[in-house]
């Protein structure tokens, strides 16, 4: 039954990760508004400079360029998760992530923000 999780979709200003629970055998859902997309996506955009691997962990906990705006551990990993899936972010076992494409990444966060379907 599981076969097609996660699945990432946009509900309205939302990234929605939508899951299966073995346990409740029922599919969740996980949300993190667009905009903290795009205030991860700087932070790891520095990390990820030139190629660099980088664990999520340095991103934690994440605060904001203003110094307030806070995003969730949950929300950062499902940010992180989704880039790896749609092949934005590299997984290098348990030495980290990295940036295939470091110089593009902001423009193909924005794309990829853009193409997600709404569900």
């Amino acid at each position: 039954m599981a076969t097609n999780y996660p699945r990432f979709e946009r509900h309205g200003d939302n990234l929605v990760k939508v899951g299966w629970s073995k346990r409740e055998k029922a599919e969740y859902e996980h949300k993190a508004p667009l905009r903290a997309v795009v205030m991860v996506a700087d932070a790891v955009r520095k990390k990820g400079v030139d190629g660099r691997i980088f664990q999520i962990s340095a991103l934690l906990p994440y605060t904001g360029p203003d110094g307030e705006t806070t995003v969730p551990d949950y929300q950062v990993y499902l940010i992180v998760a989704w880039w790896r899936a749609i092949g934005l972010l590299e997984q290098h076992g348990r030495k980290g992530y990295s940036i295939p494409k470091p110089k593009d990444f902001a423009t193909n966060v924005e794309h990829a923000c853009n193409d997600l379907i709404d569900g």
